[in-house]
């Protein structure tokens, strides 16, 4: 992942008009049911959010898109599990894959709304837990507040770090730091 992560960083970093768009974008796919389980999201938010900490982005615009990209992905994945219920376990990721989406089952009929909180932040349920409630005929209202919530803490709790420590750059050292 290491020369695909630095080409896109350095991609970012000569074109930063594109990072809003780019944190948007990675957020979205991270919780995108099926592709947040392929796309190494974690890693490139936080490559992206060092970026915008480093002068491109404000921390509020920083944690803003990345919590309405998560919230896309979620609806997106929501409405999926809505239309096709059962049949989506005939798509070829999940066919292949059947353990992807029994975990999410499991853990959703065990804990229920809760789940859609704690799960978002566990890698392996967090694309797949929105597609599971929309398979359950969750109602969409509750699903959307308690899916807000949790985007909510995931953008702080994932966006964060990196913005700080971009931030953190640019600070000016001590004189004497390095002795």
């Amino acid at each position: 992942m290491g020369p695909w992560l630095d080409s896109v960083t350095a991609w970012l970093t000569t074109n930063p008009q594109w990072l809003a768009a780019a944190i948007f974008i990675v957020a979205c796919v991270e919780c995108l049911a099926i592709a947040g389980l392929i796309v190494p999201g974690t890693v490139l938010l936080f490559a992206i959010a060092v970026l915008a900490g480093n002068g491109a982005l404000s921390l509020g615009e920083t944690l803003l898109l990345g919590l309405f990209g998560g919230l896309l992905g979620d609806v997106v994945s929501y409405l999926l599990g809505r239309h096709f219920h059962q049949s989506i376990r005939r798509l070829p990721g999940l066919r292949h894959h059947p353990e992807w989406i029994n975990g999410a089952e499991a853990y959703f009929q065990r804990y229920g709304i809760a789940s859609l909180l704690v799960g978002r932040f566990i890698g392996p349920l967090r694309p797949m837990l929105p597609m599971v409630a929309g398979m359950f005929d969750m109602p969409f209202v509750r699903f959307f507040a308690v899916s807000l919530l949790a985007a909510a803490g995931w953008s702080v709790a994932y966006l964060l770090p990196g913005w700080a420590t971009g931030a953190a750059i640019r600070l000016p050292l001590p004189e004497g730091f390095w002795p």
